[in-house]
């Protein structure tokens, strides 16, 4: 997708590859936990490769929670993105 398209579709409008480099721009080490919050990247986890080589800290939701403990919420997107939240606001 170009970047318009992304844009357009409301995914976020930088690829895995220019966020880390931004990323590194900014002087975020290598050692920087990120929490990434939503869901399932266009591409799934594979389109995020460029970005966690460089950050190896990368978690999402379902890395930090047993299937079990998300099982109550996993058809409330509202609840999931309440998740997300409160996970990136206490990181």
């Amino acid at each position: 997708m170009t970047y318009r398209e992304r844009k357009l579709a409301g995914l976020c409008p930088l690829n895995a590859m220019e966020v880390a480099r931004l990323l590194k721009a900014l002087g975020a080490p290598k050692s920087a936990s990120i929490y990434w919050a939503g869901g399932q990247p266009l591409g799934g986890k594979e389109a995020l490769l460029s970005l966690t080589r460089e950050f190896p800290n990368f978690y999402n939701k379902e890395d930090l929670a047993l299937p079990s403990e998300l099982k109550p919420f996993a058809n409330r997107a509202s609840l999931m993105a309440a998740i997300d939240y409160i996970v990136s606001e206490k990181q």
